[in-house]
């Protein structure tokens, strides 16, 4: 796993912390930047956090938009290379981390 995602297995408490780990290592920085909810929207935060069940979670993520709107930053709407953003992802790392533990185990890795 240090070779595939340039992270040492042992140095974290948690799957959600090295799946966390493993995502910072591989994130692209030249994309958008983390987005959070300023102080204004606090109660959407609330209601969002209010809402996730199974245990404690974080959610990382980009703000990306597929509509243009003036009021953004181009970093929004456009890829570093300069093309309209048209689809956005979106990868549940701590399940991917789950799924990559257990094909290893499957395969003798």
């Amino acid at each position: 796993m240090n070779k595939e995602f340039n992270c040492e297995p042992l140095s974290r408490l948690s799957l959600p912390a090295l799946a966390e780990q493993i995502m910072w290592n591989n994130f692209d920085t030249t994309w958008g930047k983390v987005f959070s909810f300023p102080h204004k929207w606090k109660s959407i935060n609330e209601a969002i956090r209010a809402a996730i069940t199974g245990g404690p979670s974080i959610v990382f993520h980009r703000h990306a938009e597929t509509k243009y709107d003036a009021s953004f930053p181009w970093e929004v709407t456009h890829t570093p290379s300069g093309d309209r953003i048209s689809t956005i992802n979106s990868y549940d790392f701590n399940s991917l981390c789950r799924c990559i533990i257990i094909f290893y185990a499957c395969m003798g890795g």
